[in-house]
């Protein structure tokens, strides 16, 4: 009988290579793979972790035999203080790397990420992983942590399984990364469709630009309110920008609540509206789930009033130009205070206007106008 300590290389290589075949089919998980690695190598403890090196976030992490209080942990706070992430960066895709060999866990001790994530986990100081490569700046890495006593043992057994079984998950790693794309720009096409006049932009966290329709375009090429630098949208000033830029992360986050925002300039008043664009697909391909992208819709408020359908009510109900384009602001949501600043008129006259919009459409209270206008909308 062989001893426990002792790993059947071969064997256990088959077994991940045809769990591999099996993600892509999406008959099994990433977590299948983990767990079946990890039960293979008796006191481990196994993490396949897909990470972005440019963004410095986590893209995917399965993992077999770590706690879920340690696994957001490492997600939240200690991935990007990782002290082999250099060791990864310097190396190449299929490039395995052996951490008693080449950069034990003693050389670290006096760090964080010893301290407070690895050290408290038991003895698991020493690992093995496998780094595949793909989408430019982001990497996938299947990594064996493992008590040191047996490095003897599961060092040269571990690197075997992986120059085995890499090929399998690089082909896998490859059909994940072309998919995670096709699936964002199926989303951004059908996400540009169906605004009207208004401009509606597929960007990144960052204002990178993916795509945008046909208003969008012809308001960059007059750069006025709307304008790009090195691909990345601006809107308004800089203030405007990063406020919008905290949006996006805000929404990332689940920290937004209002995904609205009224911004002025010297060419108008608009209003900008945020989505997060969903990232699902099959779910072998979220190991390279990059980025997050988000659809923008900017409208200028003060052309509202020109909708046909706007003016359609104000003819019905016998509005002043005036009150045309309150009713235009006031049904994307506008306080009346908030239209009064982006009319540029003081709140008593938006008010006693409000009044007599009132009076001429037969409603008492802003919801049932607002009510009215959306229907005619």
């Amino acid at each position: 009988m062989v001893p426990s300590r002792m790993l059947d290389v071969a064997s256990i290589a088959a077994e991940i290579r045809e769990l591999i075949d099996l993600v892509i089919v999406d008959q099994v998980s990433w977590e299948d793979v983990a767990r079946r690695l990890g039960e293979r190598v008796p006191g481990s403890f196994v993490a396949l972790i897909g990470q972005s090196e440019r963004r410095q976030s986590l893209n995917h992490m399965s993992t077999f035999n770590l706690d879920p209080q340690s696994l957001r942990s490492f997600a939240e706070n200690y991935a990007q203080i990782n002290p082999w992430n250099p060791n990864w960066s310097a190396m190449k895709s299929g490039d395995i790397l052996i951490s008693e060999d080449m950069a034990p866990a003693r050389l670290f001790h006096k760090g964080a990420f010893y301290e407070e994530w690895l050290k408290p986990l038991g003895r698991f100081d020493a690992g093995a992983g496998l780094q595949i490569r793909h989408g430019g700046s982001d990497r996938i890495y299947l990594t064996v942590h493992y008590d040191p006593a047996l490095h003897g043992d599961y060092g040269p057994a571990l690197e075997g399984i992986y120059r085995a079984i890499r090929g399998h998950l690089d082909r896998a790693a490859l059909l994940a990364e072309k998919l995670a794309e096709s699936n964002e720009t199926v989303v951004a096409k059908a996400a540009l469709l169906g605004h009207g006049v208004d401009c509606a932009f597929i960007v990144d966290e960052d204002l990178q630009i993916e795509d945008a329709n046909p208003q969008a375009q012809s308001a960059l090429s007059q750069g006025r309110f709307l304008s790009s630098h090195a691909g990345k949208l601006r809107i308004g000033g800089t203030a405007d920008t990063a406020s919008v830029r905290q949006m996006l992360s805000a929404l990332v986050s689940g920290g937004l609540d209002d995904t609205r925002r009224y911004l002025q300039s010297s060419e108008g008043a608009w209003l900008l509206r945020l989505f997060c664009l969903p990232a699902d697909g099959l779910n072998f391909a979220s190991i390279f789930r990059r980025r997050r992208l988000f659809l923008l819709i900017a409208r200028d408020l003060t052309a509202s009033a020109d909708n046909p359908a706007v003016q359609d009510f104000s003819a019905a109900f016998r509005l002043t130009a005036a009150e045309r384009s309150l009713c235009a602001v006031l049904v994307e949501g506008a306080t009346i205070e908030r239209a009064a600043e982006i009319l540029g008129i003081a709140r008593d006259t938006a008010r006693q206007r409000l009044k007599t919009i009132f009076r001429k459409t037969d409603t008492h209270r802003q919801s049932q106008l607002i009510s009215l206008l959306i229907r005619a909308h």
